[in-house]
């Protein structure tokens, strides 16, 4: 007796979560490799225009 497969319908929340997660090692440290950047251009910017 085989084991059974159930098939889901993905909701919205899985799918947005697909979209915004990263799904490797590599795309989740090019995201937070861009999180740093514009954190370090947002201080920068208040730090140079004030």
């Amino acid at each position: 007796m085989e084991p059974e497969n159930r098939i889901r319908q993905l909701t919205d929340m899985d799918v947005a979560a697909d979209i915004l997660l990263p799904d490797s090692i590599l795309s989740g440290f090019l995201y937070a490799l861009l999180l740093a950047a514009t954190l370090s251009l947002s201080i920068l910017s208040v730090i140079f225009f004030l």
